[in-house]
């Protein structure tokens, strides 16, 4: 739980959730990435599912076996904690009583995974682009983690692969690894045909693709 972590700072936010440095509250040398989602006390529909979609991610990546795929080590359910970062980047994340501006609940959820020294996006930003070679190399990664999870017996669409959503393992050119993190607008099983709307309308809609972004829902 919370109590075996010890949070650092933020480092990454998106929509409905931040990310957090943390390491072993009993001390280690390993690097940790928190997950921690935003519970806001307005009631909304738009949230209204905010846990069954925390297990359906959870459960998702606990079931995942690849080494270019993220991993869940663990997830919960604690007191929101504040760390640095959080005031300045997120204060409406935060509860009414530690921030004026606040609108989170004081227990929000939380996912353990393993911390990547960076993401695709920061690769490309510090030091521009890769080699030809190593761009196939990794091209070849990305399409091998997808493969795997297209595959019959896995059936997962990620629906939003997009270079912040992939973290770099390594910082030796030509020797780096990729792997693909963020499930939060993932959809398993695969069937057709589309069972509600949502699931045409969900996702990233800047990456969606024209047959996906015309289907319709039904037989």
């Amino acid at each position: 739980g919370l109590g075996d972590l010890r949070l650092l700072r933020l480092i990454g936010r998106g929509g409905y959730s931040g990310v957090l440095e943390a390491v072993p509250a009993a001390g280690g040398s390993a690097q940790l990435a928190v997950k921690r989602y935003f519970n806001p006390s307005v009631e909304s529909a738009a949230f209204a599912s905010l846990e069954r979609e925390f297990d359906f991610e959870l459960r998702l990546l606990k079931r995942l076996s690849h080494p270019g795929l993220a991993k869940a080590l663990a997830g919960f359910a604690a007191e929101f904690e504040p760390v640095a970062g959080d005031w300045t980047e997120v204060p409406a994340y935060l509860p009414s009583s530690r921030h004026p501006d606040g609108c989170g609940r004081n227990t929000t959820y939380y996912m353990v995974m393993p911390l990547y020294e960076g993401s695709l996006s920061d690769l490309l930003a510090a030091g521009g682009p890769v080699s030809p070679a190593e761009s196939l190399q990794l091209l070849a990664q990305l399409c091998e983690a997808d493969a795997y999870l297209k595959d019959p017996s896995v059936g997962i669409a990620h629906r939003d692969i997009k270079s912040s959503n992939v973290a770099v393992r390594g910082a030796c050119p030509n020797r780096r690894r990729l792997v693909l993190i963020d499930f939060g607008a993932a959809v398993s099983p695969l069937t057709m045909p589309l069972p509600h709307s949502s699931v045409v309308a969900w996702g990233n809609s800047h990456l969606v693709p024209p047959e996906v972004a015309r289907a319709r829902p039904g037989p």
